[in-house]
């Protein structure tokens, strides 16, 4: 007889097919708070939104907020608690994560919030069901929509999972919770560095231009002496921009050119093709897009040998050390330079105009080596995140049916 519902991988106590279940069998209660627009207010409750739920974990680093007078009148539809999972519907579709154990959140649209029966261990076995890749592929199958897919409530609830008896459950959640709380600590060692980093940044490099030769934090030379005074110069004095021999290629055009050469956009490498136009070390500077604003990744940042820019990049060769014009320019707000009317935009002759507190080139690099430092301690915490969700999503693949 051919056995057809078991994991590849599996405890050896267990044995038998799981049994096929619609998810609503498994859930006791749905909160949905799609359809209606949060009171967003500049401070109060946090309001969790669909930008904040990752696959497995939630990430505040866009922060909303629901006044807090208005919190009672917003969360009538039911308020999550310990145990519960909050489920993407939409933008992005299929984005799991539990509700935080403490603190107090309210929900924005885009998410539905799902708490399990007493039997299928606290919701953890239905969080990782729920980002199994053969789960994923279930809800995929089931979603509506083209430039963005999405679930209804209704349909995502009559859904059909494969489920093991509540021992094994048991079992398998408990496991993958072992994997998420290193993952868990490891996401907070780089946030911990990540916020370091920035207070550092904030004392070498004052945000402000009337601030710009006077920084907080100085470093001293070998011998205990101080450095020279900063100076005060424009970004065009101290770079060149060579925007002039960018060339944009479509998706289309980049499908019949892949290759080993990034290809870069506004905020980092978008694809990989077999041509290079630049070859060196350069400072690509964010052109347009809201992330001129809202600063959710990096605007500047280094990159060294062959590789391709669209025209969404200013491409710009220092004239000083290539290292501390890139934090310096990572530390500047943008906003007052911004040009754009549809989308921000910072136009190159006013980029030039900004100017950059200067110190002496043997200050700058007691400054680079510093933050060098810094970036390969958060490298290497990254490469253990990464390592470890790699090795978590070869468990999900195995350990579901």
């Amino acid at each position: 007889m051919l056995i057809v519902n078991v994991p590849e991988l599996r405890f050896s106590e267990f044995s038998g097919e799981w049994e096929s279940s619609a998810l609503i069998g498994l859930l006791d209660k749905v909160i949905d708070y799609r359809g209606i627009a949060p009171p967003k207010s500049p401070q109060g409750v946090t309001l969790i939104t669909a930008k904040n739920i990752r696959q497995g974990h939630l990430d505040f680093n866009i922060q909303e907020f629901v006044a807090t007078e208005d919190y009672d009148d917003w969360m009538t539809r039911g308020i999550p608690e310990r145990g519960d999972i909050l489920f993407t519907t939409e933008a992005p579709l299929g984005n799991v994560c539990m509700f935080p154990e403490k603190g107090v959140f309210a929900l924005g649209q885009r998410t539905i919030t799902l708490r399990t029966k007493k039997n299928i261990n606290d919701g953890q076995f239905l969080f990782h069901l729920l980002q199994a890749p053969k789960s994923q592929a279930i809800i995929v199958k089931k979603s509506t929509g083209t430039t963005a897919k999405g679930i209804k409530s209704s349909e995502f609830k009559k859904l059909n999972f494969n489920v093991p008896a509540y021992k094994e459950q048991q079992k398998i959640a408990t496991f993958l919770s072992t994997v998420d709380k290193k993952l868990g600590h490891l996401r907070r060692k780089n946030a911990l560095l990540e916020t370091y980093k920035r207070g550092i940044m904030q004392k070498i490099f004052p945000s402000t231009s009337s601030e710009q030769t006077r920084p907080e934090l100085r470093f001293k030379q070998d011998n205990g002496a101080d450095f020279p005074d900063w100076e005060e110069k424009r970004l065009g004095e101290i770079s060149v921009f060579h925007d002039n021999q960018r060339v944009p290629l479509k998706e289309g055009d980049r499908k019949n050119k892949q290759g080993k050469y990034p290809y870069y956009g506004a905020s980092g490498i978008i694809d990989y093709i077999d041509e290079y136009i630049f070859d060196g070390e350069y400072i690509l500077l964010g052109e347009d897009g809201a992330n001129i604003v809202s600063r959710s990744t990096r605007l500047a940042f280094l990159v060294s040998g062959k590789f391709w820019v669209n025209n969404h990049a200013h491409v710009i060769e220092s004239k000083t050390l290539n290292k501390f014009l890139e934090e310096a320019l990572e530390r500047i707000n943008y906003e007052k330079y911004n040009t754009g009317t549809a989308q921000p935009k910072l136009n190159a002759e006013i980029c030039k105009k900004i100017p950059i507190g200067i110190p002496s080139l043997l200050e700058q690099q007691k400054i680079a080596n510093f933050l060098s430092t810094l970036d390969k301690k958060l490298q290497a915490v990254q490469n253990q995140i990464d390592q470890t969700e790699t090795f978590k999503k070869g468990l999900l693949q195995k350990m579901f049916v």
